[in-house]
């Protein structure tokens, strides 16, 4: 994060705090919305790529925005994005009706849709 600026290199930092619950966590995971993805543009206030961003928000316990993050990478990347349905590390997005709604739209199969969510989720 270093390499690209002293705002990236806040914005790291306000990540890793975020994940121990200190900190503005609404505020730095409203703002990883709208950065590009960081393996596809350098320039990019973060160096992680979707992937990392949706883990960084399942850890944090925001899968909405995981989700709302998945979308717009479908929208870019269909064919990556539907590789993530098979991928077990997002299974937990498999519970937020709009990351399986995006799921179907890119024609996953229903057996790959269906998740074992906790009751009442």
């Amino acid at each position: 994060a270093a390499s690209r600026g002293p705002e990236a290199l806040r914005l790291f930092h306000a990540q890793m705090d975020a994940l121990d619950g200190k900190g503005d966590v609404d505020a730095i995971a409203r703002q990883l919305l709208d950065l590009p993805d960081g393996q596809m543009d350098p320039g990019s206030l973060t160096p992680l790529n979707t992937g990392d961003i949706l883990f960084w928000y399942m850890a944090i316990g925001r899968n909405d925005l995981a989700s709302e993050r998945f979308a717009r990478y479908a929208r870019l990347v269909p064919y990556g994005a539907r590789s993530m349905a098979y991928d077990p590390h997002y299974a937990a997005l498999h519970c937020e009706p709009r990351f399986v709604a995006i799921l179907r739209t890119l024609k996953v199969e229903e057996p790959h849709l269906a998740a074992a969510c906790p009751k009442g989720h």
